[in-house]
């Protein structure tokens, strides 16, 4: 390619990693910008078209195609630029809502490969006294500062249009000057020092900084919340200033990264987006095409920071990006392998939108309205300034499959409470400021108002309660058979008389389950709790000295286990098979009362269970039952089974969610379905078993569920759920020892 053909100028710098971003983007509105210049007072329309006209055929960038030559992104051939549509919405009831709503229809427009260069203006006829011009511009053309540039070229047009003269010659920097002053700066010191510094910065790079969801591409798709800062959180920034002497910029970003830290549980490190102008130089002033880049703003926030810390961060960081941003976002993701959606350089955006001078036009008070600003990967920040350098508006925009607006407006008033602490607290440590505004913390204190009256029952008086409402209920079934109500009972209560008689007294013992899923297992657990004993679920898959630890820690005095899981429990335990404790049961009066003991009453421990050991070693905890009762009391209130209902029993019994598995269907007059052991892993088999027994109700943790999903899709087909549960996902939150007798999160 020739570059000094006088018709053929490849792109600037800044413009191709928007023309090559633009080809790898599904929207051909990603990268449309849109302003719209508001002009009210004595107006003289037919000047005001011409203004725009001439000052449109001014800019160079606005008149070429942007084209590929030989693989170099370049200038094409000069095309005339676009015309402004004149719109005379001045008879309808609500012109300025219609001209709204046509700007952002036109901002949402696809338009294909052609969308670099088609380029929107409109002339909105409000009343005779104001209009709106709407420019609708291709990120690869313009950025905020160019938008001003035209609309001070366009002012100066008009004001000599009404004198009758024209205008003197436009001094912007041409298009080829440009081009050579980008490939004089790639050749210079500057160039290597600016590289060096990025690719050292960015050696240790934390994650981006994120709020809500997983990384997501960029999108068009946006929503937006904001507010107006009012004079006493200025004021109380001017006094601040006067304080500190912490230039603006500096507090309000260490404002808005203190915050997503709190966000975050105290995240001490951060990588957000910050936007630079550069326009450092005059060439830069005078350049009439985008320049903008978005550079990686990297901190590290000391342990326990208060705000003065988190600004003296910010305030050394931005000093240092400033003087290296004329290299290039998109040369410092290639420099360090962070390209594409997968690996972006940065989540969160944080962006102080200076103000510019508003053009002077004659007799018309203008201002500026943005429409669209680009794209946003999660959340982009925008603070504004008025005219007095004073913050004027808080802007939040953000990625509509990853915020709701609630949730937007809710981010927006905390961060101007957030400020207000701050300023009040600048040595404070961040970790002592409650996130929550007053009316949210009044909110927590009514949610957590869940005093009430304690289940006066336990599980045992509302099992034998279904007993003898529904004896011929069917109570709990496997592959191999059913017990009805009154035959689980039966056989539980001739158990727990053999424990007692076997322990020479059960009561307040703790005995250990290692037994496979099964019907027998339902038994063995309700037997326990009526012979005032303590349940203990084991799993022999552990090995042999955890097994011990376990045993030896809770105290167990017994494991009942099959005659083959006798082999997998530690050498010198006391065990009990499950055939010889039928036979006991079976020597002993079948009519003979379970015993009564203080293990029934609400305070004492209805089971252990012991933690994962991820934070150490593993602790028993126990549960009373109070607590066991009081849980399933408010999951049948809210959940409500009937006696047409199944649960499935799939989770192995040392995890925190088998207990309400286990006893929530016997105090609703339910059926417990108990899955084949192994089978909680197989989503096949689950499937198969949901509907080859009638299920209605079933948890999953959420691997689980999405392997469930998947396995559906292969297996279309009727199934008769009622009630899903989702461990910290969907329905109810509910993990760990603690949460298998308290729900933590309710989504409804």
């Amino acid at each position: 390619m020739d570059c000094c053909s006088p018709e053929l100028i490849p792109l600037t710098d800044a413009q191709q990693g928007i023309w090559y971003a633009s080809q790898t983007g599904r929207s051909s509105r990603l990268y449309a910008t849109g302003q719209a210049l508001y002009l009210r007072g004595s107006l003289e329309q037919t000047q005001l078209l011409r203004a725009i006209e001439r000052a449109l055929q001014e800019f160079e960038v606005l008149n070429h195609r942007f084209v590929d030559v030989q693989g170099v992104p370049s200038f094409g051939e000069r095309t005339p630029k676009g015309s402004v549509i004149l719109c005379d919405l001045s008879f309808q009831e609500q012109p300025e809502t219609l001209a709204i709503r046509a700007m952002e229809q036109i901002i949402h427009q696809e338009l294909g490969p052609d969308s670099l260069h088609q380029n929107e203006y409109r002339l909105y006829i409000l009343s005779e006294h104001e209009v709106i011009w709407f420019s609708c511009i291709h990120h690869i053309a313009f950025d905020a500062y160019v938008y001003h540039l035209l609309y001070q070229r366009v002012a100066e047009h008009y004001n000599v249009l009404l004198r009758g003269g024209e205008a003197t010659s436009c001094r912007f920097a041409a298009l080829r000057t440009l081009y050579v002053e980008d490939q004089a700066y790639k050749n210079s010191p500057q160039y290597a020092r600016d590289r060096d510094y990025w690719r050292y910065r960015c050696a240790q790079m934390p994650a981006p900084t994120f709020i809500g969801a997983s990384v997501q591409e960029t999108t068009v798709d946006i929503i937006q919340a904001d507010a107006r800062i009012d004079d006493e959180i200025c004021l109380a920034l001017d006094a601040f200033y006067q304080q500190s002497r912490i230039a603006l910029s500096d507090l309000l970003i260490g404002v808005f990264a203190s915050y997503f830290s709190s966000c975050l549980a105290g995240e001490r490190q951060l990588l957000f987006g910050l936007p630079c102008m550069v326009r450092q130089d005059s060439l830069g002033a005078q350049a009439a095409v985008t320049r903008s880049n978005i550079l990686p703003l990297l901190l590290t926030l000391p342990q326990d920071a208060n705000f003065q810390d988190v600004c003296a961060v910010v305030a050394k960081n931005r000093r240092e990006l400033h003087r290296h941003q004329r290299y290039r976002s998109e040369w410092i993701s290639r420099d360090i392998g962070r390209v594409g959606n997968a690996l972006p350089l940065y989540g969160i955006e944080l962006n102080i939108l200076p103000c510019f001078p508003s053009p002077d036009f004659t007799d018309l008070d203008a201002s500026v309205r943005h429409i669209a600003t680009g794209p946003v990967r999660d959340i982009n920040v925008h603070l504004e300034l008025g005219a007095d350098l004073r913050p004027h508006t808080l802007r939040l925009l953000a990625h509509a499959s990853r915020h709701n607006q609630s949730e937007l407006q809710l981010h927006v008033r905390r961060l101007l409470h957030w400020m207000k602490q701050l300023i009040a607290s600048p040595s404070a440590p961040l970790r002592m400021l409650p996130l929550a505004m007053p009316t949210e913390l009044a909110q927590i204190t009514r949610w957590n108002d869940t005093k009430h009256e304690l289940p006066k029952h336990g599980i045992l008086e509302l099992f034998e309660q279904q007993v003898r409402t529904a004896p011929q209920q069917i109570a709990v079934m496997d592959e191999s058979g059913v017990l009805t109500y009154g035959e689980l009972e039966l056989r539980s209560r001739r158990f727990a008389c053999a424990l007692d008689d076997y322990l020479q007294g059960a009561g307040g013992k703790v005995i250990g389950v290692a037994l496979e899923r099964s019907i027998e297992l339902e038994v063995v657990l309700l037997a326990i709790l009526r012979a005032g004993a303590v349940i203990l679920p084991l799993s022999l898959d552990l090995p042999e000295l955890r097994l011990r630890k376990m045993l030896n820690q809770a105290g167990a005095c017994l494991t009942i286990t099959s005659s083959v899981g006798q082999e997998g429990l530690p050498t010198g335990h006391p065990s009990l098979d499950l055939v010889t404790l039928t036979q006991i049961a079976e020597l002993l009066n079948a009519e003979t009362s379970p015993p009564k003991s203080a293990g029934q009453d609400a305070g004492v421990p209805a089971y252990i269970l012991f933690t994962s050991g991820s934070s150490g070693e593993p602790k028993g905890v126990m549960v009373g039952h109070l607590a066991l009762a009081n849980r399933l009391q408010w999951m049948q209130a809210e959940y409500g089974l009937q006696p047409t209902d199944r649960v499935l029993q799939k989770t192995p019994a040392t995890f925190d969610v088998s207990m309400w598995e286990f006893f929530w269907p016997l105090i609703g007059g339910a059926t417990l379905v108990m899955a084949r052991s192994g089978g909680h892993a197989e989503p096949e088999y689950i499937i198969d078993c949901i509907r080859y027994f009638d299920v209605t109700t079933v948890h999953f943790v959420p691997s689980m569920l999405a392997l469930f999903l998947d396995e559906i899709e292969r297996q279309p087909g009727p199934l008769k759920l009622r009630r899903v549960f989702c461990q910290r996902r969907g329905v109810v939150l509910g993990a760990g020892p603690a949460l298998s007798t308290a729900a933590g999160c309710a989504i409804t």
